[in-house]
């Protein structure tokens, strides 16, 4: 892939550890992108943050957490070139579940990595 990628991580998603969100952070950052880590917390406007790292030039966007953050960076992602990733975190994934989307943290990446590069690519 090439381009910006964000990763909004949500500790306060589902019953994830420290050692889950450092290697997802790691597995992005391995693709040799440029990769800014957002660690979601209770006083920040979500929707105000991700439509800002879009308007700075975010090609891939990943949510890292349950259906509310990917719910928020979804809502401003709607009619921008950006792509979503989802890394499922959360406690029910229920949109993650929705869409057939893998549990594992490693296969949401690599599924997220197969499908924005062929995006990204076209």
């Amino acid at each position: 892939m090439t381009g910006r990628t964000v990763i909004f991580q949500n500790p306060a998603s589902g019953t994830s550890n420290h050692e889950t969100r450092s290697r997802v952070r790691d597995l992005l950052a391995g693709d040799g992108d440029t990769v800014e880590e957002v660690i979601v917390n209770p006083g920040m406007t979500l929707l105000e943050r991700a439509s800002q790292v879009v308007k700075d030039g975010a090609k891939l966007v990943v949510a890292a957490g349950g259906d509310g953050t990917v719910r928020e960076i979804a809502s401003a992602l709607v009619g921008t070139e950006a792509t979503l990733g989802i890394v499922p975190l959360g406690t029910f994934n229920n949109l993650a579940r929705s869409l057939n989307l893998p549990s594992d943290p490693d296969a949401a990446w690599q599924f997220c990595r197969r499908c924005s590069a062929s995006m990204l690519s076209s």
